[in-house]
């Protein structure tokens, strides 16, 4: 079971129990703001998540009692996570706000660490793209594995060598100059989600997070609405 705590709204439940993406949910709905009733309210429903054995829930943008459901054992979603999975969309969503068409753009992977995540994303973007760059370690077995499936022309970096890219795309810390840069797991990232879920336009970024977590709702059922960068596109 997943929780996601909502600000209370007139004629809505203080609690409900839900189905989303095919995972159980329970609403828990809390008062907006901090001060004593925000505080009673979080405090309340971190003990309920913690009673129900729910390890994981999604928190309204900025929440300020985030830590009393941490104490409680009560986590919240990696966004960071959620936007690896979407990796792919994103990157065409930005190169086309850019005039930039995907068939003909040159795009980087950039990680400090190999991962799943970075690796699905290279075969998604393999597909679409003309260019693909890896600067990743042991990135060798990958970048066969691309040109034998996809026939596209990739190319292996080292830390340092100069870089070329219409968008190079960072997973963690790893950082490039000379080109627009997407880091993934920048906390000042802002990534706009939406998907339908039961009907519905969900665009609530932590649940999104979560669902996917849980196996609820699959990335490629996610669309990308707007990519707001930290400062600049290209930042230090």
């Amino acid at each position: 079971m997943l929780g996601w705590i909502c600000y209370e709204e007139e004629g809505k439940k203080a609690k409900e129990h839900t189905a989303l993406g095919g995972a159980a949910v329970l609403i828990l709905r809390v008062p907006r703001g901090k001060g004593p009733r925000g505080a009673l309210g979080a405090r309340r429903a971190a003990r309920l998540l913690a009673r129900k054995r729910v390890r994981l829930a999604a928190l309204p943008p900025d929440y300020p009692y985030a830590d009393l459901f941490l104490r409680r054992g009560v986590g919240t979603p990696d966004t960071a996570a959620l936007y690896r999975a979407c990796a792919a969309k994103i990157v065409h969503f930005v190169l086309r706000e850019n005039g930039v068409s995907p068939r003909s753009a040159g795009v980087a992977l950039l990680a400090c660490s190999a991962s799943a995540a970075l690796q699905r994303a290279a075969h998604e973007l393999s597909g679409s793209v003309r260019y693909l760059t890896l600067r990743v370690p042991n990135g060798e077995k990958l970048a066969r594995e691309l040109r034998w499936e996809y026939g596209i022309a990739v190319q292996l970096l080292q830390e340092g060598e100069m870089l070329l890219a219409d968008l190079a795309v960072s997973f963690d810390d790893a950082r490039a100059a000379g080109c627009m840069l997407l880091p993934l797991a920048d906390k000042r990232l802002t990534v706009s989600l939406c998907a339908r879920i039961e009907g519905k336009d969900c665009t609530d970024t932590a649940l999104l997070a979560a669902l996917v977590s849980a196996d609820a709702l699959k990335a490629e059922d996610i669309r990308v609405e707007r990519v707001i960068f930290p400062l600049s596109p290209n930042f230090p």
